[in-house]
């Protein structure tokens, strides 16, 4: 692999781990508004259930009959069952996000890990590159053409001249 192969490939794990760390946040606030959603809504159902104390208290003074106040009673606790089941589903929800955030966390510590992994790649090629061969420069010849100019020099020091050949004459095409 060149030089330019390693430093293009840790250019797109770092523009990869740049996009996906964004997601990562975005899932990360997700959470922190599923979990504020979740206690906001729990506080709720408490304050509501609190609110039938009062109907209790209501009744003894006699601003409601009992009839009255039964159904009161009977619409906040569908009130508190109704905020109770919102912070259920805020609260799985959150789980969610979690679990995605965290998946997300390690593909960019993978991320990470590969990008520096190729940037060692590639400070041990620009380091044995520079021993070699300006970077940028013709790597020099091939091994075919190492070998073929091998060959031709071992030839051309055992070869012997050979004497011209001889030119062909040619004959009129009528035989007789």
């Amino acid at each position: 692999m060149s030089l330019e192969k390693a430093e293009l490939k840790i250019l797109i794990l770092n523009d990869l781990g740049c996009d996906i760390e964004d997601m990562s946040e975005s899932l990360q606030r997700e959470c922190h508004q599923q979990e504020g959603a979740t206690v906001a809504l729990r506080e709720a159902t408490k304050a509501i259930l609190g609110l039938q104390a009062l109907v209790d208290e209501d009744v003894d003074k006699g601003r409601y009959d009992i009839e009255a106040a039964a159904r009161v009673k009977a619409y906040v606790a569908r009130a508190a069952s109704q905020c109770e089941d919102m912070s259920k589903a805020a609260f799985t929800k959150r789980m969610v996000s979690e679990g995605r955030h965290q998946g997300v966390a390690q593909v960019v510590g993978l991320l990470k890990k590969k990008a520096q992994v190729e940037s060692l790649k590639a400070e041990a090629m620009k380091s044995t590159d520079e021993d070699r061969r300006p970077i940028g420069g013709h790597p020099g010849p091939s091994i075919a053409q190492s070998r073929k100019a091998a060959e031709g020099a071992t030839k051309k020091k055992t070869t012997k001249k050979r004497a011209p050949r001889k030119k062909r004459t040619r004959t009129s095409g009528t035989d007789a």
